[in-house]
């Protein structure tokens, strides 16, 4: 899982991994550590998407 927060004062995002540590906005600097931690789910690379739809395209052409 990936998480997520969000700095109340810069409003900026950031993701980690590893959500155990100390966790400081890396554009403000802020001490993230304390504020809840929010889920985010990764979407699929449009590359796979592309992948696919070059596949299908080739075996319509059969």
């Amino acid at each position: 899982m990936i998480a997520r927060k969000d700095c109340p004062r810069c409003n900026g995002r950031s993701f980690s991994l590893d959500y155990r540590r100390t966790w400081l906005c890396p554009y403000c600097g802020k001490n993230l550590t304390k504020l809840p931690t929010k889920r985010y789910v990764l979407q699929k690379f449009r590359g796979d998407q592309d992948k696919k739809q070059h596949k299908k395209s080739n075996t319509e052409k059969l």
